[in-house]
């Protein structure tokens, strides 16, 4: 759901609330948006990425507007079923963070929430699990942190020596790495996936496995 914070703007938007819509934020896509005399419209909350406190204002002449801009290619926006702020996709600055993350609880949230999740939780066992339609050699779940794994270190979890900077590319080295996890779910530690350089699709590349008792 998209945070409105105008129901209905005026009948016609000046130019000076023009230029203040500007300043906070961007109008909307459409040349009409932008005349004097621009139809009833509404102004709506987007996040570029989740870390962000503040909203920027985006004010849509039209639900049709709104749907195009919102929905747009990979750099659309979505909701985050957490927060249920209304956040871009893909990070726009670096042009290939995927900015959601799906948890088996939550459903998907933003990265900003799964951290916040992860953090106090640990990762849930469903990650470590072997799944049918899962490419061989994935590691699920977990994400990029601070340098160091600030995070996590700060949240009271220590690296296990044994996994820092494992190197995954296959099935049998996932299964190496994700059947200790598992074990040490099972006594009631919690565990984090902290990526350093991976794949996008996550089928090879250097992970660090985390604990905390």
């Amino acid at each position: 759901m998209v945070g409105r914070v105008a129901a209905a703007a005026p009948r016609a938007v000046s130019i000076r609330l023009q230029r203040h819509i500007i300043g906070r934020g961007r109008l909307c896509p459409c040349p009409l948006a932008y005349k004097s005399s621009a139809p009833r419209g509404r102004t709506v909350e987007l996040y570029d990425t989740p870390w962000e406190d503040e909203p920027k204002l985006v004010f849509f002449h039209s639900d049709e507007c709104e749907e195009a801009y919102i929905h747009a290619d990979s750099f659309g926006y979505r909701d985050c079923a957490s927060c249920e702020r209304t956040i871009c996709q893909q990070h726009p600055g670096n042009g290939w963070q995927w900015q959601f993350c799906e948890h088996e609880d939550l459903v998907e949230i933003c990265l900003r929430c799964y951290q916040d999740e992860i953090l106090e939780n640990g990762q849930p066992r469903s990650d470590f699990e072997s799944v049918r339609h899962r490419p061989p050699g994935t590691i699920k779940g977990g994400m990029f942190f601070s340098s160091g794994n600030a995070e996590p270190k700060k949240a009271g979890f220590d690296k296990v020596q044994a996994f820092a900077y494992y190197f995954v590319n296959h099935a049998q080295l996932a299964s190496r790495y994700n059947d200790p996890a598992k074990r040490l779910l099972k006594t009631g530690a919690c565990v984090i996936t902290c990526y350093q350089p991976f794949g996008l699709a996550g089928h090879e590349g250097s992970v660090t496995m985390t604990l905390a008792i």
